[in-house]
């Protein structure tokens, strides 16, 4: 996958995600901000506070957390938002993380889970014009997610008619900032 690629179903995921949680009170898109950016932050939530939003074009049977890329710390070390938000956009869900416990449970089960299941663990290569990164991470399965960490992963869904009004609505704020 291209990194320009990556950045079009970046993007879609903000929308969908923004579209949603104005459900629950305003939502703000940050990612013109290079400060909010560099903490890993995509949008604040009245109801959610900062979030980092991260978009799957897979199945959500499992979910895929960056460990490291490029030899840094991975997404869920270096972001400092209050939650995670992994939008499944192919089949109109999403999950919402509170981002310090998920940290947590990582930490505590990367070991036990390298030792039992060492295809969980994936290695993705992306480039963009000449420079090339990889990152490694580990494909959680959603029911090991929710039943370890329970009421810290919140299920939402949406219909097509919240997508639409999403593009309208994102049209709408952009012409107000």
């Amino acid at each position: 996958m291209s990194f320009d690629s990556d950045l079009k179903v970046g993007e879609l995921g903000v929308r969908l995600a923004c579209a949603v949680l104005r459900r629950y009170g305003s939502v703000k898109r940050v990612e013109d901000d290079r400060y909010m950016q560099q903490r890993g932050i995509d949008i604040v939530s009245d109801t959610l506070g900062y979030v980092e939003i991260k978009t799957d074009s897979h199945t959500p049977d499992r979910v895929f957390f960056e460990l490291s890329s490029n030899g840094q710390p991975g997404a869920v070390d270096r972001s400092v938002a209050d939650n995670f938000c992994i939008i499944f956009y192919k089949y109109n869900t999403m999950l919402i993380i509170s981002r310090p416990h998920l940290q947590q449970f990582l930490r505590e089960n990367i070991a036990h889970w390298l030792d039992r299941w060492p295809k969980w663990f994936i290695t993705t290569r992306s480039s963009r014009g000449g420079n090339g990164w990889c990152s490694t991470g580990v494909l959680v399965p959603i029911t090991v997610l929710i039943g370890k960490l329970g009421n810290r992963v919140t299920q939402l869904t949406w219909n097509e008619e919240e997508e639409v009004f999403s593009s309208e609505q994102n049209r709408d704020s952009n012409r107000e900032n």
